[in-house]
């Protein structure tokens, strides 16, 4: 197995493709590695509702790290291995500034999405309860809330994430504006169009360690594959990380192991490269 046990993976740009699937010959590379004893663990922005299909998918039955660090769940047992929801006064008197400011945002918790009227999300999640569909996994719950006393309840329920999509540069300004000035929580620029706001202190990594505690596995022996500016924490601080070639700029600046891109099965040919040593030959298992 070389020095790494624990392998963890984010999804979007990192291990899925720009469809958002994952290929049957990355699930057949990651099956082996399992099989030669390494702990395969999803990472992701996404909430725990939303990465059931790919659990489903993979076979796996550990605990997820999702909302980016923000909770860590098994979920098969439900048990919860970190949460750290956002703090009320400040969250609240951020819901406030993006209601006025006319943003595009959702609360999310473990299992439920939160939202005003936005058709690019709605979308997006409706793409993806064809999938669990189609995967045996359980949807996640849209809720459509109007007002402010419905998203305060929202927040107050276990509120762990404020995505914020923003449509123009002036938007994502207002943002980094506001927390200039405001304290109490933390701004993560999550992709290019959009912001994450989150409990200050939380990110990926904080999520990998609870992983690692339940395991009973040391931090160093953790190897990380990301794309995204949320995964910055995760990559700089792992042992082993693996960037793919489509990731953010500032990422491809950490100067960590570039491997090929999403599209071309760079998290798979990278395992197979330098945790399996090649052992199985990637033509035998191309599909």
């Amino acid at each position: 197995m070389g020095p790494y046990t624990l392998l963890c993976s984010d999804l979007d740009g990192t291990l899925l493709d720009d469809a958002r699937r994952i290929s049957p010959y990355s699930r057949e590379i990651i099956a082996r590695a399992r099989r030669e004893g390494a702990v395969f663990c999803l990472t992701s922005g996404r909430p725990p509702a939303m990465m059931g299909a790919y659990q489903n998918f993979l076979g796996l039955d550990g605990p997820l790290v999702a909302n980016n660090g923000a909770i860590v769940r098994h979920p098969s047992t439900g048990q919860i291995l970190l949460h750290c929801p956002l703090p009320l006064e400040p969250g609240a008197g951020f819901l406030d500034f993006c209601r006025q400011q006319g943003l595009d945002w959702a609360i999310f918790d473990a299992d439920s999405v939160y939202l005003e009227e936005s058709p690019a999300r709605a979308a997006r999640y409706e793409e993806y309860n064809a999938l669990a569909a189609e995967l045996g996994a359980a949807p996640v719950k849209v809720c459509r809330i109007a007002g402010r006393e419905a998203a305060m309840r929202a927040l107050e329920g276990g509120g762990l994430r404020v995505s914020v999509l923003f449509h123009e540069p002036r938007q994502a300004q207002l943002l980094e504006d506001y927390f200039a000035r405001e304290g109490g929580l933390q701004l993560i620029h999550s992709t290019p169009e959009s912001f994450d706001v989150l409990a200050p202190g939380v990110d990926k990594w904080q999520g990998i360690l609870a992983v690692c505690r339940y395991y009973g596995i040391s931090p160093q022996h953790v190897c990380v594959f990301g794309n995204d500016l949320n995964d910055v924490e995760m990559i700089r601080r792992a042992p082993g990380a693996f960037v793919v070639s489509n990731a953010e700029k500032p990422l491809l600046a950490l100067g960590r192991q570039q491997i090929q891109s999403n599209q071309e099965d760079g998290v798979a040919k990278a395992i197979a490269r330098y945790v399996l040593g090649n052992i199985l030959p990637l033509s035998d298992l191309r599909v």
